[in-house]
């Protein structure tokens, strides 16, 4: 035994003598740190005077003497960045005119302030021509902040404040692009635009409060084909305030405290769609959208709330408002006045208002109003008819004062298949001529005994020649859950009903009194219903599905849905372990994040956090790009986190070589595990023949 330990002593003072004398050939392996430009991060401003260009060869020159990136070219514009620019007076910090169209340029991470000039056409920021980009600066305590125009500017993700008069003023710029912007001024506009064809305004914050804004957030004139969307508006003094045409107005918010949300005026082609109105203060009786006339025409106002505010239409020729909710509106919900050509008012769910729920004034000829639900106008009328020859058929009208009124200039409109009950009184007749049926079709009452005719109130005398008793209730059969659960950020939760043994009719589905979907019920008495519900916070929401069958009152079913906290491990995709040689210029790593709730990632070199930020979306790649470093091995791992702080991790190793060239000179890491194996192969070698050795010798 004693021998045995004697030849393992023997073989292991050989493997240290060995290691003792193999020479390590290797640089200096400390690591300095890496540079990464994963995401923009602000950088320390540098001090300039006002900058002004006035030509392409002028563009160039200062390029070279500033040492701006890029040639001007599309795919690498000049670069001026990191400026403050403090430009009292009349000169503005950054002025580019005469250069041409062809040149490109970005300005990005500048603060800009001090300009006073009340000239027309000039700001902080002064760009005529040339595709520029602006980007990332501020541009404050000036009169008017920024002035464009020509073809090819895109302002994007700057703030604007204390700015007196205009902040963004855009002539003649066709195809701009305004995205991503904060306005927080109190001047005349935070916008003025003018003949700006077909450019979108997008994502941006429109911001004001109670003691005061601006004048207009938006005044737009004459512009041609405007896109404006997924914009936060809040108008306080002023509104949106627009005479642009063919113009697309849509999943806007817009808060209201002064008297109007959005003013159209003079517009030929305006839609507005899946908007939110919101009244959180002003006056009583603000509109969300006011348009009017003369010579406004094609208006349509659609799929949109309107939260404690009206809606007037005014003097247009050609205009529908359909699947809009108005809640809680003080004096008039829906206000049709003096109307041209064809008029349609339907699908709209009208509750709550004061006075009147849809009011068509006695200048309006021909307006059609049909399949609404009006609502708890508690001192006044569900429909209003001033009109002439106006057609109101298929509404239901409820827990109103009067249901349907024909005022005393109201002549020769028709009411037909309307459902009305639990109103004071359902209807009045104040006119002449008005025909409560259309020859064959009558009203459902729910007064109505059953027998003969039914006699309307008021000095008109009308007389329904073919009315239906309304049924109380009459309720079908409902399959689907009362409840629905999913998990915050999931997608594809669908709520679904199979109603059977309905009467003919509508549906329509609610949340928060606002109508969200709404169809047509099967006439094989067999309808299934489902609707989409992703998009929720945590938290519980109830809906109600209602059932507007004909012949009876409605029949309203509620439903909640209940989101639960995110408990998914966000995924990661990511690259292999591999070999980077130093001559081949920057090292990038691309790893790519999945969750539905993204929220946070973090990058650490070897155990040290050397970058973070935020995870935007899922299937966002986070890039890493390190452009310094010494030959080594290096471990870099990405965390990401999701909004619950559930993460996961992914690493990959990198060994660092000199160069791709074949050489001798191995890095220290290579050298060492080369070593490593030929000292352990000779020790196993060296062992096995002192075993056989004391074996033979036994």
């Amino acid at each position: 035994m004693s021998d045995i330990l004697k030849s393992y002593n023997l073989a292991f003072l050989f493997i240290f003598i060995l290691i003792l004398a193999t020479p390590l050939n290797g640089g200096d392996s400390t690591s300095t740190e890496m540079q990464t430009v994963t995401t923009p991060f602000a950088t320390a401003y540098t001090l300039h005077d006002p900058i002004s260009i006035g030509s392409d060869a002028d563009f160039a020159t200062q390029a070279g003497l500033e040492g701006w990136e890029g040639n001007g070219s599309s795919t690498t514009p000049y670069i001026i960045e990191d400026y403050e620019i403090y430009s009292p007076g009349t000169t503005p910090a950054i002025s580019i005119t005469w250069i041409s169209e062809t040149t490109h340029y970005i300005i990005r991470n500048c603060s800009v302030s001090g300009f006073t000039s009340l000239e027309e056409n000039t700001g902080a920021f002064r760009l005529f021509q040339g595709n520029g980009v602006v980007t990332g600066c501020e541009i404050y305590n000036s009169t008017e902040g920024m002035y464009i125009q020509n073809i090819g500017k895109t302002i994007e993700y700057n703030t604007f404040w204390n700015c007196s008069k205009y902040a963004l003023t855009g002539k003649s710029a066709y195809y701009a692009i305004v995205n991503g912007n904060t306005f927080d001024v109190t001047g005349i506009h935070a916008m003025f635009w003018q003949q700006c064809d077909n450019s979108i305004i997008e994502n941006n914050q429109f911001l004001a409060d109670i003691t005061g804004g601006p004048s207009h957030q938006l005044e737009d004139q004459n512009s041609v084909n405007l896109t404006i969307r997924y914009n936060s508006i809040i108008t306080s003094d002023g509104d949106f305030f627009l005479t642009s045409d063919d113009v697309l107005f849509h999943n806007n918010h817009v808060q209201v405290y002064g008297n109007y949300g959005l003013m159209l005026r003079h517009n030929k082609g305006f839609t507005v769609t899946d908007c939110v109105f919101e009244k959180v203060g002003g006056v009583s009786y603000s509109k969300g959208v006011f348009a009017a006339g003369p010579v406004s025409e094609n208006i349509v106002i659609a799929n949109s709330s309107f939260l404690g505010l009206g809606l007037t239409v005014w003097n247009i020729m050609n205009c529908s408002v359909y699947n809009c909710s108005i809640i809680d509106a003080y004096q008039e919900s829906l206000d049709v006045e003096q109307m041209l050509g064809t008029t349609t008012i339907y699908n709209n769910t009208i509750r709550n208002s004061l006075y009147r729920g849809v009011f068509i004034d006695y200048r309006s000829v021909d307006v059609q109003v049909f399949d609404n639900i009006v609502d708890g106008i508690s001192q006044g009328d569900g429909i209003q008819l001033r009109s002439n020859s106006s057609i109101v058929f298929n509404n239901t009208v409820y827990n109103c004062q009067t249901g349907i009124r024909t005022s005393s200039d109201g002549y020769f409109n028709v009411i037909y298949d309307n459902r009305l009950y639990s109103n004071t009184d359902n209807a009045y007749d104040g006119g002449a001529g008005n025909n409560w049926d259309n020859g064959t079709i009558g009203n459902y009452w729910d007064d109505y005994s059953g027998t003969g005719f039914y006699y309307v109130p008021g000095p008109g005398a009308g007389i329904d020649y073919f009315p239906v008793a309304l049924l109380k209730i009459h309720n079908p059969n409902i399959d689907g859950p009362s409840t629905l659960y999913y998990e915050f950020g999931s997608l594809n939760n669908w709520m679904n009903w199979i109603v059977t043994d309905h009467l003919n009719g509508t549906y329509i589905i609610e949340f928060e009194d606002n109508t969200l979907y709404s169809g047509t019920l099967s006439t094989s008495g067999t309808s299934n219903i489902q609707i989409l519900v992703d998009g929720h916070n945590i938290g519980t929401y109830n809906y109600t599905l209602i059932l507007l069958q004909y012949q009876c009152m409605n029949v309203s079913i509620p439903f909640s849905i209940i989101v639960t906290a995110d408990s998914t491990t966000p995924t990661i995709s990511g690259p292999d372990d591999f070999v980077w040689f130093i001559d081949s210029g920057s090292m990038i790593i691309n790893w790519t994040a999945y969750d539905n709730n993204p929220e946070h990632y973090e990058i650490r070199q070897n155990g040290t956090i050397i970058t973070w930020g935020n995870w935007n979306s899922t299937g966002e790649v986070i890039q890493l790009i390190i452009s310094d470093f010494d030959v080594g091995m290096y471990e870099f791992e990405i965390l990401v986190s999701d909004i619950e702080w559930n993460n996961a991790t992914d690493s990959v190793t990198v060994v660092v070589l000199m160069a791709t060239t074949t050489t001798t000179d191995l890095p220290p890491v290579i050298e060492i595990l080369t070593v490593v194996i030929t000292i352990v192969s000779a020790s196993v070698i060296i062992i096995v023949l002192i075993l056989i050795y004391r074996g033979r010798k036994a």
